[in-house]
């Protein structure tokens, strides 16, 4: 299982929620989404992440090259500053006890 992490930093004024919406709507298509979170930061509310849980990162390729989530990048462009920053994790599981 992976995380994807994308870092967005919106024009002053804009609101992007509706944005990330389309995201997680359309990206609950795809094989392998397993969830979505959005965060905007406490101190500086024009810095969002939106956060995918996915299966496997070949899953999340499929996604990130597809065609509907270019258009929405597209889209994106009029709202944000610049291009997202994209981190991928791998989720490591923890044992508790003996």
């Amino acid at each position: 299982m992976i995380k994807v992490i994308e870092g967005h930093k919106g024009k002053p004024g804009e609101n992007l929620q509706p944005l990330f919406l389309k995201f997680r709507g359309n990206a609950m298509q795809f094989p392998g989404f397993m969830s979505a979170e959005n965060l905007v930061s406490q101190r500086n509310g024009s810095i969002v992440l939106f956060i995918s849980t996915w299966d496997t990162v070949e899953n999340w390729r499929l996604w990130e090259k597809s065609s509907v989530r270019t258009k929405l990048y597209q889209e994106a462009e009029e709202l944000v500053e610049d291009e997202p920053r994209v981190s991928i994790f791998r989720l490591v599981p923890t044992h508790w006890g003996s």
